[in-house]
């Protein structure tokens, strides 16, 4: 659970890839910060779906809202420079605690369309 002021504002679940003596890191600062120091698996893209969503009774509790309450979901998959999934997040936010904003950036011309790929 994430707060801001002492008020819950995010639930978050991430899971890594198995890394030797990962669980045995400090764990309380930057993850992406350990992942490219420690492992050479700096976070480079992330690919995020957003959906609106409903609080479950068990996510309600956690967040202090009533269940059937909105929350805005997040499922984030982050890769390193090669390729490598260094991330899976679920991450549920109340939105009438934050903001969220997206920044996208291209690094690359973007490929032509694929003229088999359906509309």
């Amino acid at each position: 659970v994430r707060s801001a002021g002492r008020s819950p504002v995010a639930l978050e679940r991430s899971f890594f890839p198995e890394l030797p003596g990962f669980l045995e890191e400090d764990l309380s600062g930057s993850l992406y910060a350990l992942l490219a120091e420690r492992y050479d698996l700096a976070p480079r893209t992330a690919l995020e779906h957003l959906d609106p969503v409903i609080a479950t009774p068990e996510e309600a509790a956690e967040l202090g809202i009533e269940p059937g309450a909105p929350l805005m979901r997040i499922e984030r998959t982050a890769y390193a420079g090669d390729g490598t999934p260094v991330e899976h997040a679920h991450d549920l936010f109340r939105p009438d605690r934050v903001r969220i904003s997206v920044r996208s950036g291209v690094s690359a011309p973007a490929p032509p369309p694929d003229p088999t790929a359906a509309p």
